[in-house]
């Protein structure tokens, strides 16, 4: 958009967000935004901005107050342009066109107003939050300003719009180019598509032909993947195989790279031989490479490289410590640790992120029967069926699978049938809880596949099922022998 017939203003209905508006030669109407250009008699400066609280008896002009004061300034309809809202937004200096559409992950949307809580501020006008979570009905998800995720609203719901980057954006004029160029983006999307398939089709052919059924039956049997496990597209194994390439890569490159002196060192050039220290942090999925000079003063910092995962992409510790690494000596990128593909079928290892943030590690896959460890309760549940395969209701966050996470220990707090047990805590994320902290009752059955057990006799919160003895479900880690 030409910056000759652009204004650039807070718009205070959106929180005080910067916005673009077109500037049109034309007679205000009342409550329109006007900016000088001329001026005939007033003391007024050219390139003010006021809004129009009444036109004048004669219809010569209008009577426009100011933005920043409660004075006014009589115009002439010849002294002003009408500032007419557009599309686009200013945040932190880009510019960004807001589109009325339902968000997909990864889009980034502003509210038009704020929003509050249980008398807390959740969401912020103007401010962008970035989607990383769609439910199963694709309802869109994020972390609200108390860093909690956002899936639904009490009471109105304020308007939100998607924003998406825009590089040069066309003015209004231009809009029918708009048009034409989005039909030519999506072309060349179809086009690519196409390419793609024609490619992949043509690399079948030749795998058949060339007779490889046994080479692909014992990798199958090897991932636990075709017939052997869930059913993933050939497309999938593709981008399995491409991921576990640069997962491999990057653990060599980190390897050589810190090949010099039996591993200990590497050369760093106009530093000499220094020393690599790798700070990893998963809930900020960050992997910083610190070097230090090896032999004088080893204490002190002399590079850092930081990688860390995008909101949206899943983290691998190998994968950035070698971005880490070489940010640090200052050596290019390979394109493939930035481009690998995102996993998309869980894999035993696989920290993964159920609906609503509840996250586990993936410890068995037989067939469509899943095992999970739950971070939340410090607990197993085995043997889970989903007709539909896990992708259906999870994303992967992790695929390191280095064996960081610290597994449980073999000895876990258990009861027998009959013993008298007080709850202690709510921690349990398996089934939903309606009973009090410290009441007591006695077990009846368990444990079951997730380490729930059955106890009769908890006082409920709600006073019926109280007075009838009602019989609840209670995870081993809230329960203590009574």
């Amino acid at each position: 958009m030409n910056s000759e017939n652009v204004t650039v203003i807070k718009d205070e209905t959106m929180g005080g967000v910067e916005r673009e508006y077109r500037e049109v030669k034309r007679k205000a109407k009342v409550g329109e935004r006007v900016k000088v250009v001329k001026v005939v008699i007033g003391t007024y400066k050219k390139g003010t901005v006021g809004i129009v609280r009444s036109i004048a008896d004669d219809g010569s002009g209008v009577r426009a107050y100011y933005l920043d004061k409660g004075d006014y300034m009589p115009l002439f309809h010849e002294e002003y342009v009408v500032l007419e809202p557009t599309d686009i937004v200013r945040i932190d200096g880009s510019r960004f066109r807001m589109v009325d559409r339902k968000a997909a992950k990864g889009d980034r949307i502003i509210f038009v107003a704020d929003w509050y809580t249980a008398g807390k501020k959740r969401i912020t006008a103007g401010k962008p939050y970035i989607i990383t979570y769609l439910d199963y009905e694709g309802e869109p998800g994020f972390n609200d300003d108390c860093d909690a995720l956002r899936l639904q609203f009490f009471g109105d719901k304020p308007k939100s719009f998607v924003i998406e980057a825009e590089s040069d954006c066309p003015a209004a004029s231009d809009a029918k180019l708009l048009v034409l160029q989005r039909q030519i983006d999506k072309l060349s999307d179809r086009v690519t598509k196409l390419e793609t398939a024609v490619r992949v089709n043509a690399e079948n052919i030749v795998l058949i032909e060339e007779g490889v059924t046994a080479d692909i039956d014992r990798l199958e049997r090897a991932v636990g993947v075709g017939r052997y496990g869930s059913k993933p597209a050939k497309s999938e194994l593709c981008r399995i195989d491409i991921r576990n390439a640069a997962v491999e890569r990057a653990k060599a490159d980190v390897t050589e790279l810190l090949s010099a002196r039996d591993g200990k060192y590497t050369y760093m050039d106009g530093v000499g031989f220094v020393t690599v220290d790798f700070v990893i942090n998963r809930e900020k999925r960050t992997v910083v490479a610190l070097v230090r000079r090896a032999f004088v003063s080893p204490d002190e910092v002399r590079a850092r490289g930081i990688a860390k995962a995008a909101p949206d992409d899943c983290f691998n510790v190998h994968i950035g410590k070698a971005i880490a690494l070489r940010r640090a000596l200052a050596l290019p990128i390979p394109s493939e640790y930035v481009n690998a593909p995102q996993p998309t079928e869980p894999r035993v290892g696989d920290e993964i992120e159920w609906r609503g943030g509840l996250r586990y590690r993936l410890t068995k896959v037989d067939g469509k029967r899943y095992s999970f460890y739950s971070h939340a309760t410090k607990s197993f549940c085995n043997g889970v069926y989903y007709a539909n395969r896990l992708t259906e209701y999870c994303h992967i966050i992790d695929d390191s699978r280095d064996g960081a996470e610290a597994e449980v220990a073999s000895t876990k707090r258990s009861f027998s049938v009959g013993s008298r047990v007080r709850i202690i805590g709510n921690s349990s994320d398996i089934r939903y809880h309606f009973f009090n902290i410290d009441d007591v009752g006695k077990i009846v059955s368990g444990p079951d596949k997730c380490g729930d057990y059955l106890v009769k006799g908890i006082k409920t919160l709600e006073p019926r099922r109280s007075m009838i003895g009602y019989d609840q479900f209670v995870n081993v880690v809230d329960l203590e022998a009574a």
